[in-house]
């Protein structure tokens, strides 16, 4: 391998820029060209550092001297040997002349946003692992390389400040979604970078998992197959514990209507209850309060009426209206039609299959008129039991 210069170094610092002035010869090849590097850290005085000179783009005449091609750098005798390759097994030493060239802004300002960025903008993130996970506070500087300024605007300061400090939302508010816009500066030049955070929620506290799962406790929660508050007929579903970690317990103030694990016990009137959910965890607790109505056990009987022909007779019965099944206490109509045969009447509203006994529950028959039909009409309060009348009818000449 054949050297092209004598190296003559620099006493540099880190933070410059380079150029590497050389010839590549390897067999027949050869590329006269400039390769431009960043100094990153250099010992004082001379090169020291193995890894002292990192290499930052291509060559000024666009040869293709990618990274991956820079195999390894040596210091020797303060000369700065680049190893390099064209093709995969074959290394060309390098050596150069070292001397500095100031950068331009727009240099600078590329430089200082490469920096910020470097690792998925580590530099920035400080403890954070990343920026779609911000819990610490951001490391938003505000100077550069070079005398670089630095500034941020964010877009939602109750969230992240300008100066990167971060407040966490609570466990209610949801996590906060936040874009960092920074403007880097050097001179006349500068760039605006945007990056999209997003600011994780704190844990939840005991007050707002109790808050949070009383919020979840309604009627609907609770109803089971019933249709409202004010119509309660079967029994409750009374969860014991919330989705976030709480326990619930209830509390009725009639347990002979609603105990207190939901079971709904039916009287003959309606009952007004009150049930009591609390809510709690860890010393904290709500309540929360139903007001509900058990309503009245409706008990359904039937009445038969029989028309039938009285003992005795050979009179044809008429038509008899008011059978069915009814609730108790309810008033209840009857009525009996004119006979089907020549003189043929109404008896009385009887208990005896004979239709001799007369039937205490319905009133004295009243004649009415329906539609130009008369009819004989009784009324009775319907019992808590099935009743069964007979409808006598006889003839007139009895």
């Amino acid at each position: 391998m054949k050297k092209n210069t004598t190296v003559s170094v620099t006493k540099l610092s880190g933070g410059q820029i380079v150029v590497v002035s050389a010839t590549l010869r390897e067999g027949g090849w050869e590329s006269d060209t400039d390769l431009q590097f960043y100094i990153k850290h250099i010992a004082v005085p001379g090169l020291s550092k193995k890894d002292a000179v990192h290499v930052n783009l291509l060559s000024k005449s666009n040869a293709q001297l990618q990274f991956d091609m820079i195999h390894k750098t040596e210091i020797q005798d303060d000369e700065l040997i680049i190893y390099a390759s064209q093709l995969p097994d074959k290394d060309v030493p390098i050596v150069a002349v070292i001397t500095k060239q100031p950068m331009t802004d727009a240099e600078i300002v590329q430089l200082v946003l490469d920096l910020m960025m470097e690792n998925d903008g580590q530099l920035l993130l400080g403890e954070n692992t990343s920026f779609s996970n911000i819990q610490h506070n951001l490391n938003l500087i505000t100077e550069g390389e070079f005398g670089a300024k630095i500034g941020w605007e964010s877009s939602n300061k109750a969230v992240i400040e300008n100066d990167g400090t971060v407040h966490r939302p609570t466990f209610t508010e949801g996590d906060k979604a936040v874009s960092l816009v920074g403007t880097v500066s050097s001179g006349k030049s500068d760039h605006i970078l945007t990056i999209d955070c997003n600011v994780v929620k704190q844990p939840q506290t005991n007050a707002e998992a109790v808050a949070h799962d009383l919020a979840g406790l309604t009627w609907n929660t609770i109803r089971n197959a019933n249709t409202t508050e004010a119509n309660v007929i079967s029994n409750l579903t009374l969860p014991t514990s919330g989705c976030c970690g709480t326990t619930i317990s209830w509390s009725s103030n009639n347990t002979a209507r609603i105990s207190n694990a939901g079971v709904v016990n039916r009287a003959s009137t309606n009952t007004s209850v009150t049930l009591t959910a609390t809510v709690a965890k860890s010393g904290t607790s709500q309540t929360k309060v139903f007001n509900l109505t058990v309503t009245a056990l409706v008990q359904t009987f039937t009445v038969t009426l029989i028309p039938m022909t009285l003992q005795g007779h050979d009179a044809i019965p008429g038509t008899v209206t008011g059978g069915g099944t009814y609730n108790a206490g309810q008033t209840i109509t009857i009525r009996a039609g004119s006979g089907l045969s020549k003189d043929s009447q109404f008896f009385q509203w009887s208990s005896s299959a004979d239709g001799w006994t007369k039937h205490t529950l319905p009133s004295t028959p009243q004649w009415i008129e329906v539609s130009g039909v008369w009819y004989q009409q009784s009324t009775f309060m319907m019992p808590s039991n099935n009743v069964t009348i007979y409808a006598p009818y006889y003839n007139d000449q009895m």
